[in-house]
């Protein structure tokens, strides 16, 4: 879109994609979006229609890493790439109070993942998160993943596929994996936008 400056670069080894809206500048807010795709598909070009969106809505600079994508790199290796790309932002001049974290999906469930990592290890938290439909329950335990499934263009064995090419050898109720099992207080204030159909 013609709102938006569109660049590209690399962040911590990892490629990302950059969307600025006209006017930003470097005192401006960041926002670190982690798209989503199951931890298994897609990339930031396929979510930039989206990305520019948010970047032109919110005022903020949005930064969609390439992170790593399973089967051939199971947990934890997106919410490692996740944090280090927090960590590079921080390098990078970007402070913690001007960086949100956001994402759709598995990348929603993976904001909430790099927060608990964060909390785990005692480090800054962003100001906030953005989590568009988050994929928080890898176990699909909820009862509307029978009773929505008409609404779902994935199929829910496809989901389990996904959540077993990402979790590995990891417990699939693990808090990093399906963070719907972690306990949530002392993280930063939350945006959670979901459907009526989920």
């Amino acid at each position: 879109r013609g709102e938006v400056v569109h660049g590209h670069g690399e962040l911590a080894g990892m490629p990302f994609e950059s969307f600025s809206p006209i006017g930003w500048t470097e005192t401006g807010k960041t926002c670190l979006y982690l798209h989503g795709g199951g931890y298994v598909t897609c990339a930031p070009a396929t979510h930039r229609g989206f990305i520019a969106e948010l970047a032109v809505h919110t005022g903020m600079r949005c930064i969609a890493i390439d992170y790593r994508l399973a089967p051939e790199d199971p947990y934890p290796c997106a919410l490692d790439d996740a944090n280090r790309a927090i960590e590079a932002l921080a390098t990078e001049g970007v402070a913690t109070g001007d960086l949100w974290v956001g994402g759709d999906s598995a990348g929603g469930g993976l904001t909430l993942a790099v927060m608990l990592r964060r909390r785990s290890l005692g480090q800054s938290q962003p100001a906030g998160g953005i989590v568009l439909s988050p994929w928080v329950d890898l176990k699909g335990s909820g009862e509307t993943i029978v009773t929505n499934a008409k609404y779902d263009y994935l199929p829910v064995p496809l989901l389990h596929t996904f959540s077993d090419y990402y979790r590995g050898q990891e417990a699939i109720d693990h808090p990093e994996v399906s963070p719907m099992y972690a306990e949530l207080s002392g993280l930063p204030p939350l945006l959670m936008l979901t459907g009526g159909a989920e």
